[in-house]
């Protein structure tokens, strides 16, 4: 009963120290994904499960962990990439208080949701843009395509986007 007790402890523990360490390479860098360091740092967080002189239930630790990592990460995300709380964040930076509706459809619908993400799609390759502007799948994006639709189609997803 001890060792299952001493396994939530210590995967609260794990947690908190995921939290630290996020919080400490977002801040230390803008170089590297904030995505790469979310994930990646979940290696040493978890990891200290083998530096403990103790016995370990395994699937205590695991599941205490992981689920503050799931907590973790959709707080995150929500934070990171809500529109809502971005135009939010605008409105209370702007001197008036109040933007303007072609500002915020400029800045969030066409620049970031369109422009940029094509530009992301054009970057890794996915899409090419020839001459006239017009977008194509290269090769790399018909693979992707078929792989995405694979399993759209194995999990029953008719409209997504």
């Amino acid at each position: 009963m001890l060792s299952i007790i001493f396994s939530y402890l210590l995967g609260l523990f794990a947690t908190i120290l995921y939290l630290l360490l996020t919080v400490f390479f977002l801040k230390l860098t803008n170089k590297i994904s904030p995505i790469k360091i979310m994930i990646f740092s979940i290696l040493p967080a978890y990891c200290i499960v083998f530096f403990i002189g103790q016995e370990v239930e395994f699937w205590g630790y695991s599941s205490i962990f992981f689920s503050g990592v799931i907590i973790i990460l959709f707080v995150f995300g929500g934070l990171y990439k809500s529109i809502s709380v971005r135009i939010l964040c605008d409105l209370l930076e702007s001197k008036s208080r109040g933007l303007l509706i072609e500002k915020i459809f400029e800045k969030y619908l066409l620049e970031e949701s369109f422009r940029g993400r094509l530009d992301i799609l054009v970057k890794s390759e996915v899409l090419e843009r020839n001459n006239n502007d017009i977008y194509i799948l290269s090769k790399k994006g018909k693979k992707l395509y078929y792989f995405v639709s694979f399993f759209q189609y194995l999990y029953g997803v008719k409209n997504s986007g």
